[in-house]
């Protein structure tokens, strides 16, 4: 299972309450996310963040913060060469999740049905305890 923040765990919530999603096609906890049926995500349109970027080449910060890394599934891009991604053409990871961690940190502070923390996750199996 995946855990995001609440700020997405809220905001994929709501989206799912408007769509015509049926919480009884999840039924696999076998899965590796409960949302994949056959193969298939159930809440694609609504799905967070960290799956709308898997797959794509992304640059972040090694753990010293003194060099940029690079990884991308080599099954997406099979023949392409090494030195095909720059940083042009490359997700940038850290940029994109500190922002998030910053709308987060908003959402947070004016939430007020429950408390969280600025780390703290939700895993998206608990989506299901909504609906």
């Amino acid at each position: 299972d995946f855990n995001v923040f609440p700020v997405e765990f809220f905001a994929i919530l709501q989206e799912i309450k408007e769509s015509s999603f049926n919480s009884a096609s999840v039924l696999d906890e076998s899965q590796k996310c409960i949302f994949l049926l056959n193969h298939s995500c159930q809440i694609y349109n609504h799905r967070p963040i960290i799956c709308r970027s898997h797959g794509l080449p992304l640059l972040f910060m090694d753990q010293e913060g003194e060099e940029w890394q690079l990884s991308f599934c080599e099954k997406n891009f099979k023949d392409a060469p090494e030195d095909l991604f720059d940083f042009e053409n490359t997700y940038p990871q850290d940029k994109f999740n500190s922002s998030l961690y910053l709308i987060n940190k908003e959402f947070i502070a004016h939430y007020k049905d429950q408390a969280f923390s600025e780390q703290e996750l939700i895993p998206l199996k608990k989506l299901l305890n909504y609906l």
